[in-house]
């Protein structure tokens, strides 16, 4: 099921995801040390284009695909980018045909197994896959108390795949680096609300029929307005991130 899937969450969440994946791009350009950007680049799980606008940091030509047709119709225009909707298996490809391959936060919904096969089929030798996410950690301890017994136990977390991505990956996919991080990143207090009514936990709410997003604001609104004092002031939200960089062997 995707948890995405229909026009309003996939205009909020255009809208309203920051955008830290340049942050992965940038470790990425320093470990590999490019010279030039590679030719062909394939983003699998796009959303609305965020991580594919990232891959044209490293990639001249980028193919983008999505399950939903809505976050397709969402998403960032660009004219190195070609964007479809497919759930990235059994891709009109040859086989061979990327040199680099990413998914970012979005494994944890996939058929690991088949997006590995497809590809491990579509990538040159030597070629890259990088998968990385990013998640709210606040570190400020009142906030994630609030978040953890409120926010959590409002929206429960949708069942997700727990990945060990070393036991999963076919034998000719070898990983070659892991790493964790953090940083921080600025937010008002109807920023916040609207970035955490991009999370799968609203989202699913909404789609079950329980509630619906306006409702969803002005209650996350009266909760956080304590933390932000005022709807003006930028708090800094921590978050981790993590990437995973494999290469065909």
């Amino acid at each position: 099921m995707n948890h995405f899937d229909n026009l309003e969450t996939a205009k909020r969440y255009g809208k309203s995801r920051p955008y830290y994946h340049e942050l992965i791009m940038k470790q990425l350009r320093r470990f590999l040390q490019f010279k030039h950007k590679l030719p062909m680049g394939l983003d699998l799980a796009c959303g609305t284009g965020l991580s594919s606008k990232a891959l044209c940091e490293v990639a001249e030509k980028v193919f983008a695909c999505d399950s939903s047709a809505f976050m397709i119709e969402q998403s960032i225009p660009n004219e190195a980018i070609t964007y479809f909707v497919s759930e990235g298996k059994n891709l009109d490809f040859q086989n061979e045909s990327f040199d680099i391959i990413t998914i970012a936060s979005a494994l944890h919904w996939m058929d690991t197994n088949s997006v590995f096969n497809e590809v491990s089929r579509l990538l040159k030798p030597k070629a890259w896959l990088l998968v990385y996410d990013h998640q709210i950690k606040l570190n400020q301890t009142n906030l994630n108390d609030w978040y953890e017994s409120y926010f959590k136990q409002h929206f429960p977390a949708p069942q997700r795949n727990s990945i060990d991505i070393q036991t999963i990956l076919p034998e000719n996919l070898c990983l070659i680096k892991e790493e964790k991080g953090e940083h921080q990143i600025a937010f008002s207090l109807l920023d916040f609300v609207q970035y955490l009514c991009t999370q799968s936990n609203v989202s699913n709410s909404v789609n079950l029929g329980n509630t619906n997003y306006e409702s969803i604001e002005n209650q996350l609104k009266n909760e956080l307005l304590f933390y932000f004092q005022d709807e003006v002031n930028l708090l800094q939200i921590d978050f981790s991130y993590q990437y995973q960089l494999i290469r065909k062997i």
